[in-house]
């Protein structure tokens, strides 16, 4: 299960501790990167993001009036660094060199590459929220501002296509 940053941890971040930095960086790493490339859809950007987020939140951690929100603090860094980014990008696809990029040690893994094909944003958002972090239907729905069932319909939705998608490919 995804569990939150320690409390000492967002402490030692707001005396500027590095290795409090780092610790932030190494759990919230892939969480980010998926729900910021779920909206870009671009691997350039999206990685160029995610260090954006890690130095803002990193610069605005002062701003944090109360530690236990740190989670969704940060994933609302992340989600308008994104939309903010999206909006100055074109239509833009994926090329074959891009992909070959994630899974190595600044990416995620390439399951997350896979998902990103079949899956529309949200459902690629609710997938990895639900099994990588483990995060219960009520949880994904706070974070992505969904109804709890629309978030539940939308999985189950995800898995069918994912489940037929490797099916056929296996056939």
């Amino acid at each position: 299960m995804f569990k939150r940053l320690p409390i000492d941890t967002i402490s030692g971040l707001q005396m500027g501790d590095e290795a409090s930095f780092n610790r932030m960086y190494d759990h919230y790493r892939d969480l980010l990167y998926v729900i910021i490339h779920s909206i870009t859809g671009h691997t350039e950007t999206s990685q160029d993001i995610l260090q954006d987020t890690f130095v803002k939140a990193f610069s605005d951690i002062g701003s944090l009036r109360n530690p236990l929100y740190f989670h969704s603090w940060i994933i609302s860094i992340a989600k308008n660094l994104a939309i903010n980014a999206k909006t100055k990008l074109r239509e833009t696809t994926l090329d074959d060199e891009a992909w070959s990029q994630i899974g190595t040690d600044e990416t995620p893994s390439d399951f997350i590459s896979l998902w990103h094909s079949y899956l529309s944003r949200d459902e690629n958002l609710i997938i990895a929220y639900r099994i990588v972090y483990e995060l219960t239907f009520a949880e994904i729905a706070k974070l992505i501002d969904m109804p709890p069932a629309s978030v539940y319909q939308m999985y189950q939705r995800a898995l069918k296509t994912l489940r037929e998608h490797y099916q056929n490919e296996g056939a």
